[in-house]
């Protein structure tokens, strides 16, 4: 009985992780082959990466893909919010 609910569990955590992982390499990506942090470009791949995440939440009715939506947003801004200041 047990057995759907920890494969769910299972691939909620790797949604959220794969798109973590997303985040973290374009995140260090554009502060490593750029000599001035670009974070306009930044903002601009997060908003991508949350309305896609949003746009994929809705027509596979995933909870995952909307937490991970929500991960990416307060994550992702406060990150550049950071290191732009």
């Amino acid at each position: 009985m047990e057995e759907p609910e920890k494969k769910k569990t299972k691939t909620h955590d790797i949604i959220i992780g794969v798109n973590m992982l997303i985040l973290i390499i374009y995140t260090i990506a554009l502060r490593i082959n750029h000599d001035e942090y670009n974070f306009i470009v930044d903002a601009m791949l997060i908003a991508l990466q949350v309305v896609l995440c949003l746009i994929i939440a809705i027509f596979t009715n995933a909870r995952a893909f909307l937490l991970s939506a929500a991960l990416v947003l307060l994550i992702g801004f406060a990150t550049c919010y950071a290191i732009a200041a």
